[in-house]
């Protein structure tokens, strides 16, 4: 990592750092940080500081979205990538955020070219250029059911 990359990285740990009540609330009501190191913590609140500089959060069909939902969102989206670096998130900016299951509808054509008309009802969803699509119903839900096998 260049000198510059890592002057902004430090920059944005210092002016946008989650607040430390914040932290400790989530930190004591999410069950995932169960057997986590304190570095293991600390690595995920830096990871999380920057998602969260770097996304737009957008609450779909009126939901109003608060910072600890952000925040919520945010450390369940790192998890996965504790070890191998932000960089993996990378290249996409939006998280809209619906406030249960959602409704898709798609057209897709076979390999014979005939057109198939698809409803979904979908409680997340992604892309490898974004945005991450997901309902806060399902988030909660997850919360409180850590071994619910729901996982970003």
């Amino acid at each position: 990592m260049n000198i510059f990359k890592r002057a902004r990285i430090r920059y944005i740990l210092h002016r946008h750092a989650i607040s430390h009540g914040l932290w400790l609330g989530i930190e004591g009501n999410l069950a995932l940080f169960q057997g986590m190191t304190a570095v293991e913590k600390a690595h995920l609140r830096e990871l999380s500081t920057l998602f969260l500089h770097e996304k737009n959060f957008v609450g779909a069909q009126g939901l109003l979205l608060t910072e600890t939902m952000h925040l919520i969102i945010a450390v369940q989206a790192c998890l996965p990538i504790l070890n191998l670096g932000i960089g993996c998130l990378s290249g996409w900016t939006d998280v809209i955020v619906y406030p249960g299951p959602f409704r898709v509808s798609r057209d897709s054509t076979d390999e014979v070219g005939v057109v198939h008309h698809q409803e979904q009802v979908l409680i997340g969803e992604s892309w490898s250029s974004g945005p991450l699509i997901v309902s806060w119903a399902d988030v909660e839900r997850d919360i409180l059911d850590a071994h619910s096998g729901i996982m970003w």
